[in-house]
């Protein structure tokens, strides 16, 4: 019985594809290896990688997350596309790569990063989200923490900014407790969401420049 031809009610039949045989014989076929397949009426050497495997040394091992292979063989696996992923390991197709987290896909069919005030912190075809009320975040933005709070507001990466109440400010962007609204100086108020001590300006019956301690009129002075 020739190579590739396995023994079947008397008569020599090739091997089944997923089956070899190696030797001159009425032995039965073999199953391939773990991870191969083989054509019909094979050996051991037409056991090769099945799709989203790649052979090594000895073995075939299954595609990296980021990589596909599409076809029978030993061949290496392809990476995605610049900014693209797949989701799992063992990908067997260009069309499970997709954008990674801080891009979306754009109209020329690959991905570009999500512009500021906008994140994505999934891989897939989904388009990056707006950041929440008086936020902002970077370009290519990847967690909703990236998102921080404007100046003249206050509250925690990615959540809810509320802004400061009138008489503080807050300059500094970015992750603030409710208690990081400043005091506006001594004597000085300022409007709700203020965003700079100069928006602290004298109050009633004060007098001095904006954004500094303001002093009382003096006696037989006002200002109203």
């Amino acid at each position: 019985m020739p190579l590739g031809y396995g023994l079947a009610l008397d008569t020599c039949v090739p091997c089944g594809m997923g089956t070899y045989k190696d030797s001159i014989g009425n032995s039965s076929c073999l199953p391939c290896p773990t991870n191969t397949n083989s054509i019909r009426g094979g050996y051991s050497e037409h056991c090769l990688c099945n799709a989203g495997y790649f052979f090594t040394s000895s073995t075939c091992e299954v595609c990296a997350q980021g990589e596909y292979k599409s076809f029978w063989g030993n061949h290496e696996c392809i990476e995605c596309p610049d900014h693209q992923s797949t989701v799992q390991t063992g990908s067997t197709s260009l069309a499970t790569c997709a954008c990674l987290p801080g891009f979306e896909p754009n109209t020329n069919g690959a991905c570009s990063a999500c512009t500021e005030g906008k994140y994505k912190n999934l891989i897939g075809s989904n388009l990056c989200s707006d950041c929440p009320a008086n936020s902002n975040s970077p370009v290519g933005s990847n967690v909703i923490e990236a998102c921080t709070c404007n100046v003249g507001y206050t509250g925690p990466d990615g959540g809810l900014c509320t802004a400061c109440e009138a008489g503080k400010y807050n300059d500094v962007s970015g992750a603030q407790s409710a208690e990081s609204c400043v005091d506006c100086p001594l004597g000085t108020v300022s409007a709700a969401a203020s965003d700079a001590v100069t928006d602290c300006v004298c109050n009633v019956g004060y007098t001095g420049a904006d954004g500094a301690a303001c002093s009382e009129c003096g006696t037989g002075t006002y200002k109203d």
